[in-house]
């Protein structure tokens, strides 16, 4: 039988490869599976390259590494941090929104096309079980 992360990895898996060839499709050939942590840990008004680390669980160099060939093609800004002078927010321009937006048609029309495909009830039980298993993650992470 095969284990519960091995299944999740395979449905991440096909997320991670619909991103991708809608990504490519649209013109966002520079943008690779890697960056998605850049993406999913940047909040809407601006973040820290260090906050974003840490919520991704990497070291800072890292995170540099990852977010510097998205600040180069557009698609991300760096600008002072109104809240410390020393610091810098990296914030989405309007090429990476865009291509957040395309991600995220990406991954609906997986889910859509799931829905179809296998049981709708099933598909909905998966997706309410990781959610309460996300809130249950970040419950404890706030608690600890």
């Amino acid at each position: 039988m095969t284990n519960l992360a091995t299944l999740l990895q395979f449905g991440l898996e096909a997320m991670v490869e619909a991103i991708d060839r809608a990504l490519n499709s649209a013109g966002y050939g520079e943008i690779k599976p890697s960056h998605g942590v850049v993406f999913e840990n940047i909040r809407p008004g601006g973040s820290r390259l260090s906050e974003m680390a840490g919520r991704a669980g990497m070291s800072k160099q890292l995170m540099q590494y990852l977010v510097n060939p998205l600040v180069d093609a557009g698609y991300l800004e760096r600008r002072p941090d109104p809240s410390d002078g020393r610091g810098k927010l990296l914030l989405l321009t309007s090429k990476g929104k865009r291509a957040v937006r395309i991600a995220e048609e990406a991954i609906a029309a997986t889910e859509r096309e799931w829905a179809t495909r296998f049981d709708p009830d099933q598909v909905a039980a998966v997706r309410s079980v990781l959610e309460r298993a996300g809130q249950a993650r970040k419950t404890t992470e706030i608690a600890g």
